[in-house]
């Protein structure tokens, strides 16, 4: 077993929006599929399990435009802080989650939480 985690901090001159939040999330779930060797699904977090299956944001592709209009409704309570994040859906042994923290212009935060089962193959 190999437990990942990983924050990433920069400036950002851009205004907080739901589609650069998007964006990174669905770049950085590219990353995770190719490090892991994998194709996962990503969903809403803060749902149950089962409630949390049944919001796909992402599946191999950019989101959906009523998973765009549902976060941007959601975003608007807080606006400019946008705190977001998606999950794969895997039991506790193996989840891996992306967390997105953007607050006004001054500083973006994304945290990477990874649980993987390390498969080595000796040759």
């Amino acid at each position: 077993m190999i437990r990942i985690s990983a924050n990433a901090y920069y400036k950002d001159t851009r205004p907080p929006s739901v589609e650069l939040c998007l964006d990174e999330l669905f770049y950085i779930s590219g990353l995770i599929d190719v490090l892991l060797g994998t194709k996962k699904k990503w969903y809403e977090k803060g749902y149950s399990r089962k409630q949390a299956l049944e919001h796909v944001v992402f599946n191999h592709k950019k989101a959906e435009p009523h998973v765009i209009e549902r976060w941007r409704s959601r975003v608007k309570k807080d606006y400019p802080l946008i705190i977001e994040g998606v999950w794969d859906g895997e039991i506790d042994s193996k989840i891996c989650s992306i967390n997105y923290i953007k607050n006004t212009l001054r500083m973006s935060k994304k945290q990477i939480w990874m649980s993987a089962l390390l498969v080595m193959k000796w040759i």
